[in-house]
């Protein structure tokens, strides 16, 4: 095998490669012996076939293994002996081939970047944090009591409304025998449209009044989820035991408490606190993330392979084109996102590149400090992602469990995510105390959801019809792989 070089450009390597006719030759020659020695035609005894005879049945398709096989084999020597990473798989362009004569054929391959990590020090970003205040703490237990429904005795007189309560008991049949699933006692539900159970019920039930028993007929689809119950009828007799109304005096620790769970209301203000605290790292978490990925993005300026950055263009691409065409028909598209295609190509050229120019970062960053994914974290991931399928469970598991490249997809932001805190970590720096009202000011810009509320509220009717695009735009910023 002869190898040339003839193109080394940066990150792109060609290479033009020579095998010898002798050896293709001379490995014809093996592959049909070996083929030979289990043939079986009508005349001759298995093994016995003339090789005139093998070779002019075989030879042909051979000839297009053993073409594969040198052109595999020789990629694979080239990129071993000049220790190249390829971001892709090589390609190759075969000169005119005439089987007696030398193979020709040139391979291209794009490599990854060689690039040094920049020490930690380097990297200047603002920490910050923002303990939850009592305040929070009370404005979320009086925002909690706000969603407490408590009841009182009606007037037996007063007919039931939206909004009121029913204590109800039902003995169902289906097919003159008794239903258990559908039969119960003493069972509350609210007349306000949300007990799915009872929707078709609801309009009668505010007919009756405490004491009454009345018949229902209820028919259920063909694709009613209970098999028993799909496209049967149930004949209910339900009585109204007891009538509610809303109970609108200030409401109490005591049924504060008892609502919550909670033993006491330091107990609860504990609970309360916790669960501020997470949501607000998590936002915070976020935000460090954000303006991490932006400074290294601005430190890390190497080149990358071109192949990697159009592929990633065209997954962002594609995904937004269809949601603008979406907003297109439907007239939802924000005046703001409605440019030249070719201007929003270049703005998305530009994310791609970061992600691209991140992704590979990152991976840099989890290689040095030995930060990866294990098989009992892929497991779980797999395992929640399967769960989002109810009756499904199987099947995503064996599609992920067959597919790398879709578990990369659900590995890449955890890793990204124990890149990120372990970075975070080793930069130095004192932590900004921010307060709470100062906070979505930090986050507005940088993260999605925080948009100026001025600007949104001004015609806040017409904008909740409207696809923004622009929001997409900064998700797709905020991820670097």
């Amino acid at each position: 095998m002869k190898v040339t070089k003839v193109v080394s450009d940066n990150l792109k390597q060609e290479f033009q490669i020579v095998i010898e006719n002798d050896a293709i030759t001379n490995r014809m020659t093996d592959v049909l012996i070996e083929k030979s020695k289990t043939l079986s035609m009508p005349g001759f005894r298995p093994g016995k076939v003339p090789m005139a005879i093998v070779r002019q049945r075989y030879e042909e398709s051979a000839l297009r293994e053993i073409l594969d096989f040198f052109i595999q084999d020789a990629s694979r020597t080239v990129l071993t002996e000049n220790k190249l990473k390829p971001a892709f798989q090589p390609t190759y362009e075969m000169d005119s081939f005439e089987f007696g004569k030398d193979l020709s054929f040139r391979l291209s391959v794009e490599v990854l970047p060689d690039f040094d990590l920049i020490d930690y020090d380097a990297i200047k970003i603002e920490k910050i944090s923002s303990p939850i205040t009592e305040q929070e703490i009370d404005e979320a237990i009086q925002n909690y009591s706000g969603t407490i429904k408590r009841f009182k005795a009606a007037d037996k007189k007063t007919a039931p409304k939206e909004g009121d309560c029913l204590t109800i008991s039902a003995e169902t049949k289906v097919k003159n025998k008794i239903n258990d699933s559908l039969t119960f006692k003493e069972r509350k539900i609210i007349l306000d449209g949300t007990q799915s159970d009872f929707a078709d019920i609801e309009a009668v039930l505010k007919t009756k009044k405490a004491g009454d028993t009345f018949v229902h007929e209820q028919n259920f689809p063909s694709s009613f989820p209970q098999k028993n119950l799909a496209g049967q009828k149930a004949i209910m007799t339900i009585t109204v035991v007891a009538h509610e109304v809303p109970n609108d005096a200030p409401i109490t620790d005591v049924e504060i408490l008892k609502e919550s769970g909670a033993e006491s209301m330091e107990q609860l203000r504990d609970r309360v606190r916790a669960n501020l605290t997470k949501d607000r790292n998590h936002y915070i978490h976020l935000y460090h993330k954000r303006i991490l990925l932006d400074a290294m993005s601005t430190l890390y300026t190497f080149d990358l392979p071109q192949r990697m950055v159009d592929a990633e263009f065209e997954t962002i691409w594609s995904r937004l084109k269809a949601e603008m065409d979406d907003a297109r028909r439907t007239d939802t598209l924000d005046a703001e996102d409605d440019r030249p295609e070719d201007v929003l190509k270049a703005e998305y050229m530009d994310i791609a590149i970061r992600r691209v120019r991140l992704g590979l970062v990152i991976a840099a960053i989890a290689q040095k400090e030995k930060i990866f994914i294990t098989e009992e974290q892929v497991r779980h991931l797999i395992v929640n992602e399967a769960m989002r399928y109810p009756g499904q469970e199987k099947k995503v598991v064996e599609y992920y469990r067959s597919n790398q490249k879709a578990i990369d997809s659900l590995t890449s932001p955890v890793l990204e995510d124990m890149v990120v805190a372990t970075v975070l970590e080793k930069i130095k720096g004192d932590v900004k105390v921010v307060k709470t009202d100062d906070l979505k000011k930090k986050f507005a810009g940088i993260l999605p959801g925080f948009e100026d509320e001025s600007a949104e509220n001004a015609n806040e009717a017409d904008e909740s019809k409207k696809i923004k695009i622009k929001k997409a735009k900064k998700t797709e910023e905020s991820a670097s792989v």
